[in-house]
């Protein structure tokens, strides 16, 4: 009961952007789990802390992590497991530089999703392919992976997996200057992340929507969703990759000095968001 009680508590936690005590609760529950011989559990812990590691951005530490939980659970015969381990995998490489051993992780979570019929594992897959496609400067083709992943999790309504397709979906589309669809997948990511009080998610699409707003210039509502974004991420401690990190610094250039309407807060960036929304056509 202890155990289930501290690892309920610790994915709670990391998904409301907590990652102090979401480490603290992983870490108990891991000890716990490991006096007992619980091979299992010790395993799922292990990956559950790789995430953690991934947020806070030790990128090294969490693909140890990472490799140690998948080598456990593959030898525990669990390929299902294994399939979506695969994708987390590949997003810490994506991090790490690595863009060979990530596409090959996202490619083997999607393959096994095909063969075992788990069709979450293969969106994952393909919201992640779309991800590295999109920064390998191929925006047609992330868009295609990314509206994939959406017409086969759209079905099963799993919002976990739709939220990320959206944004996704919508940063493709903006780099094709459709500013119309992006405004609207990306705001869509942002009403899911909210609903669901995913706030690293809320700061991804602030930040998604900060970009479109720039694109249609302007520069004061894009400071809005960047400045609630970043009090987001320093609130819960999320880390952007190297990627993304690049990408938000190009945009603070972009709007440096430039004053928002309003003193940035969520409920602000979430009433600027509707309206944003609901202007363009």
């Amino acid at each position: 009961m202890q155990i289930a009680a501290a690892t309920g508590l610790g994915a709670l936690a990391f998904i409301r952007g907590d990652l102090v005590t979401a480490d603290i609760c992983y870490t108990n529950a891991l000890y716990l789990r490991r006096d007992l011989g619980d091979r299992r559990g010790e395993t799922v812990l292990l990956n559950n802390l790789a995430l953690l590691e991934m947020s806070r951005g030790d990128y090294a530490r969490a693909r140890q992590l990472s490799e140690e939980s998948i080598r456990n659970v593959l030898s525990l015969g669990d390929e299902a497991t294994a399939a979506a381990w695969w994708n987390g995998q590949g997003a810490i490489c994506e991090a790490l530089g690595d863009f060979a051993a990530a596409r090959d992780a996202f490619e083997r979570c999607y393959a096994l999703g095909k063969r075992l019929g788990i069709p979450r594992a293969r969106a994952l897959a393909l919201i992640n392919l779309g991800k590295l496609t999109l920064n390998e400067n191929d925006a047609a083709e992330a868009m295609r992976l990314c509206a994939e992943a959406l017409e086969i999790v759209q079905p099963i309504g799993d919002q976990r997996i739709i939220a990320p397709a959206l944004l996704e979906l919508g940063r493709s589309q903006l780099a094709l200057s459709d500013i119309s669809s992006a405004l609207h997948n990306s705001y869509q990511s942002l009403v899911l992340y909210h609903q669901a009080e995913e706030k690293p998610g809320i700061a991804a699409s602030l930040e998604a929507l900060a970009e479109t707003a720039l694109a249609v210039e302007e520069a004061a509502l894009s400071r809005l969703f960047l400045e609630t974004a970043t009090l987001l991420r320093n609130e819960t401690g999320a880390r952007h990759t190297p990627q993304e990190a690049d990408r938000m610094a190009k945009l603070e250039r972009h709007i440096s000095g430039i004053p928002t309407e309003t003193v940035p807060s969520l409920d602000a960036a979430m009433a600027a968001a509707e309206r944003f929304a609901a202007r363009v056509p």
